[in-house]
């Protein structure tokens, strides 16, 4: 990797972004449709510019058999932002938001498991690269329209 170590992000930095987002996420339920909104965009684009700086993983194990991960229910959210039926963006982004959390989920179910931190930042890397990346950035451009628009109930939920 040509990032020398001082700039690379390291497994507590990132660790604590992911368990952000992963809080947000866990509040869905219980936070009016606007805020839950805000926060989850601001916690991605964090998330996002962290995982762009991953130390290079290298070679090296790739991933382990699958953690089961619970997705909180996101009912409310994709009710609020679907808006006018098809061509909306509730129909991809509560599926972004899962897969985002199912990645960013299993790589601390797996700490808790005892799997060391660098393969952790492996894993979270690689499927930054290959899965939960195109969900980030499309939940988050999904976000975007959705306050910009905002088309949510009048009632500010």
């Amino acid at each position: 990797s040509m990032m020398s170590n001082d700039t690379a992000v390291s497994y507590d930095q990132f660790r604590r972004y992911a368990q952000r987002f992963i809080a947000v996420m866990d509040r869905a339920q219980t936070l009016p449709t606007r805020s839950f909104l805000l926060e989850l965009g601001s916690a991605l684009a964090e998330l996002y510019a962290l995982a762009l700086m991953l130390p290079d993983p290298g070679a090296g194990g790739r991933a382990r058999s699958p953690v089961d991960v619970a997705i909180p229910s996101l009912e409310a959210v994709h009710a609020a932002v679907s808006g006018d039926g098809p061509g909306s963006p509730a129909y991809t982004l509560t599926d972004d938001l899962a897969a985002v959390y199912c990645a960013l989920k299993s790589g601390i179910v797996r700490m808790s498991h005892g799997t060391a931190p660098s393969e952790i930042l492996r894993h979270w890397r690689h499927t930054f690269q290959t899965d939960w990346g195109d969900h980030a950035t499309a939940a988050m451009r999904a976000i975007y329209l959705v306050l910009r628009d905002s088309t949510l109930t009048p009632s500010g939920r």
